[in-house]
């Protein structure tokens, strides 16, 4: 999905030397589409989108097929040369373009504007539907959405053209769950682990499934490895806290409890999990918060 391998100086770099480029030609696609990656990658999102929106801006008119007749008319006036950098231009805007819109419909999910998103993946795949990476950010943005049906669509494309993708499995699982499709849910998230077993978050979800389903000691089986894999995973603590505190060893739910705090302390699901336990044990704030809630913090599939 949104990956890299270049470092943050190799980025800040990349800005300075773009932007010295840019102050001479402000129309350069290629600067406007690579400096945009960097500050995404840097986490200048709103620099990013005005630098990729530019550099798309800029592609479309470029590869605009009446841009022909301008070249034509460069030729027979005799200005070869501005009618050589036309083409090159045009070829700069062929080339930019796939990667600008890519990163744009990044930086638009990561700001909220999803349906933006989903609008750059779509044109992506339509341009280039063999790429499965682009389904399975679709889809992703697509769950964000509430659109499970779409989400689950491009999802099951991805596994049909990478039946490896531990992260389809997984994604679609999430869907599954929220739809109510437990057995579909646990079905993919079996094969996720089977093809990633580090996956710690594919074991975070399955112990949810557990306890819905009131498998507390598979739960609390599948929240440990979780742990084992991803000790900061204070979701996974949230998720054994409430299975212990259902098999009512308080002791172990408290602490599972109070790790998750330690970890994310301003996390929801940390504090009801921390509030369901001390109501367990007498006190009169856990009482009066559990009195309008749930029995047990439940915890929506994460992605």
């Amino acid at each position: 999905m949104e990956t890299h391998n270049c470092s943050t100086r190799d980025d800040a770099a990349t800005v300075d030397e773009r932007t010295r480029e840019l102050a001479q030609n402000p129309n350069n696609i290629t600067a406007n589409t690579e400096r945009g990656i960097a500050r995404y990658r840097l986490g200048d999102l709103f620099g990013a989108l005005t630098d990729l929106n530019r550099a798309i801006a800029m592609g479309l008119a470029c590869v605009d097929p009446r841009i022909w007749d301008r070249i034509l008319a460069m030729q027979e006036a005799g200005d070869l040369e501005a009618a050589a950098k036309t083409q090159l231009r045009r070829a700069d805007a062929f080339r930019c373009l796939p990667r600008a819109r890519e990163y744009r419909a990044h930086v638009r999910r990561r700001l909220g504007d999803l349906l933006g998103a989903v609008e750059d993946y779509t044109k992506l795949i339509e341009d280039d539907p063999t790429r499965a990476d682009l389904y399975l950010c679709r889809g992703v943005a697509r769950g964000e959405l509430g659109d499970a049906d779409g989400s689950l669509a491009d999802y099951t494309e991805v596994i049909s053209r990478d039946p490896a993708s531990a992260a389809a499995y997984y994604d679609r699982a999430r869907e599954l769950g929220i739809k109510g499709d437990l057995e579909g849910a646990f079905a993919d998230l079996d094969k996720a682990i089977e093809l990633n077993p580090a996956m710690a978050s594919a074991y975070s979800n399955r112990a949810i499934l557990w306890r819905r389903k009131g498998g507390l000691d598979a739960a609390i089986e599948d929240s440990t490895r979780a742990i084992e894999l991803e000790p900061a995973c204070a979701a996974a603590y949230v998720n054994r806290s409430a299975a212990w505190l259902g098999r009512g060893d308080l002791a172990s739910a408290e602490a599972d409890a109070q790790k998750a705090l330690d970890l994310a302390p301003e996390d929801l699901h940390a504090r009801a999990a921390w509030r369901l336990v001390q109501s367990a044990r007498g006190d009169p704030v856990g009482e009066a918060y559990t009195s309008h809630s749930c029995t047990a913090p439940e915890l929506d599939l994460v992605l």
